[in-house]
């Protein structure tokens, strides 16, 4: 397959988990001012109750910037005419489109499993065509073997919460994928966008 000439697409797909750890941190800042406000009060039990929130919350704040590291950070899908790859922090990864047979978008609505709610969700469904060695010469791709029904040889990039990404992500794809791209692809489990 010719691959066609042109600059390589990075899309964000990060975006969503940054906003969250944003209002989280606005939150806890709010919290803490209420808080400090509450332990100024003369009653020794609003001290009380006040010490014991900051805690709660000095416990979370940790939580947070102990994990915020590798949640909040950049994770971007970098689509160019050599193939696809995963820049991020950890487990960064690349793949050629001549080790693929196909390459699927997914997207749409999913149950949650909480009540009656549902989450959008935009994944790749990436197809090698030889499973063995490709998991051989792609080891940190091997949590993603399997993964969300996509079938036993296939690989689940999932992409987030992110509706914004599929239109993106679909004409990267058309541009670079050539015939490795399948298109998109609605799945039992998945309701159409």
């Amino acid at each position: 397959m010719s691959a066609p000439q042109g600059a390589a697409i990075r899309l964000d797909t990060g975006r969503q988990r940054r906003r969250v750890g944003v209002g989280l941190a606005v939150l806890l800042a709010l919290a803490g001012g209420l808080l400090a406000g509450a332990f100024v009060a003369n009653s020794t039990g609003k001290r009380v109750f006040a010490s014991v929130l900051v805690v709660v919350l000095v416990a979370l704040a940790a939580l947070v910037a102990a994990g915020g590291r590798v949640a909040l950070a950049p994770h971007r899908l970098l689509v160019d005419p050599a193939g696809l790859a995963w820049d991020a922090r950890r487990r960064p990864w690349r793949v050629d489109w001549d080790e693929l047979v196909t390459v699927e978008l997914h997207a749409g609505w999913r149950r949650t499993g909480v009540g009656n709610g549902t989450l959008w969700t935009v994944r790749l469904r990436l197809v090698p065509r030889d499973p063995d060695p490709f998991a051989g010469r792609h080891p940190e791709l091997a949590a993603l073997r399997g993964r969300l029904r996509v079938g036993p040889d296939a690989f689940a990039v999932p992409l987030g919460p992110t509706p914004e990404l599929v239109e993106p992500v679909h004409q990267a794809l058309r541009s670079f994928g050539g015939s490795s791209y399948g298109g998109m692809v609605t799945v039992p489990g998945l309701r159409a966008p």
